[in-house]
């Protein structure tokens, strides 16, 4: 019948959607029997499998765990460059999206506590080390324990660098980079090969970067 390919179709696109209402309609339907006169018919028994299918595999993706490290770095101390102000901002919208509409575990950097909401939100004025940016991707990526996630994604919107000095290198500009001191960032050659030996079936990179365009060699940020 029409409306029951219809129901099929917005099973369809809300598994891919993620949305959970139509699932949960499905699963009292499917536990109760209330399709039992459809499985009388080859072509409702049909149907009942084709429904049972769909929902095991959103069963599947709500069992999927999804981690993420959203980064906005307004702040800088190098005298060369500008403070921003839309980085940590623009972090922070994607950070509520991926916990919204993604099931995204999300950690951010900086962290700081709204004291009007009780929350924690991306920091518009505080600073991020590289230390502490090489240290909560390490822990996305390769992180201790069983503790794997299926799905990891870094977010990054700040400075971006380019060191070119006999071989190009590209970084992602902490609050404390120095490059007369040597000190240029995180180093995108360090970040492909953490993600080479990372043990996470899916990674996702998101650049942001001020620069991007002089600074995101895809051979060099290309986890391979």
């Amino acid at each position: 019948p029409t409306d029951v390919v219809f129901i099929t179709q917005i099973l369809k696109a809300e598994l891919k959607i993620g949305k959970n209402r139509s699932m949960q309609l499905l699963k009292v339907l499917l536990e109760k029997d209330e399709l039992e006169e459809m499985r009388r018919s080859e072509s409702g028994q049909l149907l009942v499998q084709e429904w049972t299918k769909l929902f095991e595999q959103h069963q599947s993706i709500i069992a999927a765990t999804r981690d993420a490290l959203v980064v906005g770095i307004n702040t800088y101390s190098y005298t060369k460059f500008t403070n921003l102000s839309t980085s940590a901002s623009n972090a922070e919208a994607l950070a509520e999206i991926l916990e919204k509409y993604g099931e995204f575990k999300v950690k951010r950097l900086p962290a700081v506590k709204d004291k009007e909401n009780n929350t924690i939100r991306v920091g518009k004025k505080t600073s991020v080390t590289l230390t502490q940016l090489e240290e909560a991707i390490i822990q996305l990526f390769k992180p201790e324990g069983k503790n794997i996630p299926d799905t990891a994604l870094l977010y990054f919107s700040g400075h971006g660098l380019r060191k070119d000095r006999g071989v190009q290198q590209g970084f992602l500009a902490t609050s404390d980079v120095n490059p007369d001191l040597g000190n240029w960032g995180l180093s995108l050659q360090w970040l492909r090969q953490l993600l080479q030996e990372s043990e996470v079936k899916q990674q996702i990179i998101i650049l942001d970067c001020a620069y991007s365009g002089e600074i995101l060699n895809f051979t060099e940020a290309d986890p391979g």
